[in-house]
């Protein structure tokens, strides 16, 4: 069976995508454990 090129481009780019996409999750999860961490940590020290 052969992939048309237009076809296996579209597929190309939606693994792309999700490659892009997982990076940017992962960015935004490291992100909020920071953010949290030093909310945790601003709470302790003022309340």
């Amino acid at each position: 069976m052969l992939i048309p090129d237009n076809v296996f481009a579209l597929m190309k780019h939606i693994i792309q995508l999700q490659i892009e996409s997982e990076k940017r999750n992962s960015m935004t999860s490291v992100f909020f454990q920071i953010k949290n961490s030093v909310v945790i940590c601003l709470s302790q020290q003022y309340f």
